[in-house]
């Protein structure tokens, strides 16, 4: 009997799998592969594809249990040989399943409640009323009270936030939504100073999006009067949302690195990161505003969207 890769609705490889078939060029791997074994290099020359992303999609069927890679050295250097283990893959679907609209579960998180950070001057973290620490000192993001900040920013580096997740092993998160006020870094303030942020979930890199400028001139309606009007006083409340599909900001797509590359498991808390790569190619600098400053009356908003509870069929031996 061929061997097969079974798998239910709330198998947490279900996602691997669909991401596997999601590329012609994997499939083309897997067609090659039905054959007998290849080797990495072998599939790649066969196939007219590069060495480094052939490597890349042998992974990704590796991960989801379609192929096995193992090493060989009888060549005079190491090359993986790839062995195609699932020939079929069956889908237990749920006997019963609420239909019902998708559900939410809302966390707001102080944009001052970080549990790691990397911070290089311009830098400071501001209370609603007063400076935490010391201006342009990054010794001063870990301050005791630095969680009761309402405006973090910093010109190179991030900040990391832990969030629980409560999510139970019969909801199926479907998005995962990340809501926030937002600009680059500039002493005092600059309109036209763009900065690339990245967010990460899980250690995974989601994707990168370019913040315009940061903003001031004009105090935000939140800002406390005695912060400086020299200063910057908003940003843009831009939502991240990542899905299956991949990952988009205000409906505008980032990448398609989706909820997969996150591996968000039900209840188990997850780290999200925002902040800078040294080697963006605008390397502008961040700014986070609370409900305290700035424009919105709100943290940082986490949303995530799942569906109701599934019930699948009990089965007797």
């Amino acid at each position: 009997m061929p061997a097969h890769l079974s798998l239910s609705t709330d198998d947490r490889r279900l996602p691997s799998v669909a991401r596997a078939f999601a590329s012609p060029t994997r499939l083309r791997i897997i067609g090659l592969l039905a054959s007998r074994p290849h080797g990495v290099a072998e599939i790649a020359a066969a196939l007219k594809l590069p060495l480094s992303s052939t490597s890349v999609n042998v992974a990704v069927l590796e991960a989801a249990g379609i192929i096995e890679a193992a090493g060989d050295s009888t060549s005079g250097k190491f090359n993986k040989i790839c062995r195609l283990v699932a020939r079929e893959i069956w889908i237990t679907l749920p006997e019963t399943v609420d239909t019902s609209a998708p559900k939410e579960l809302r966390v707001e998180v102080p944009v001052g409640a970080y549990v790691d950070c990397r911070a290089e001057p311009t830098c400071g973290v501001v209370a609603a009323d007063r400076i935490i620490g010391v201006l342009d000192v990054p010794g001063s993001f870990w301050e005791p009270d630095h969680h009761e900040a309402g405006l973090v920013y910093l010109t190179n580096g991030f900040v990391e936030y832990r969030l629980a997740n409560k999510l139970t092993p019969r909801q199926r998160l479907l998005a995962f939504s990340v809501s926030v006020e937002m600009a680059s870094e500039y002493p005092f303030y600059k309109v036209d100073w763009p900065s690339d942020i990245t967010l990460w979930l899980n250690g995974a890199e989601m994707g990168t999006w370019t913040v315009p400028g940061n903003w001031g001139g004009t105090r935000g309606k939140l800002t406390p009067s005695w912060w400086g009007d020299n200063a910057s006083q908003y940003g843009l409340l831009k939502t991240w949302r990542v899905t299956a599909e991949g990952t988009w900001v205000d409906g505008e797509w980032l990448s398609d690195t989706g909820l997969a590359a996150a591996d968000i498991r039900p209840g188990q808390p997850l780290t999200l990161r925002l902040g800078t790569k040294p080697e963006a190619t605008h390397n502008g600098g961040l700014t986070l505003f609370g409900g305290s400053f700035g424009n919105y009356p709100q943290d940082i908003v986490v949303t995530f969207t799942h569906s109701a509870d599934v019930k699948t069929k009990s089965l007797e031996p």
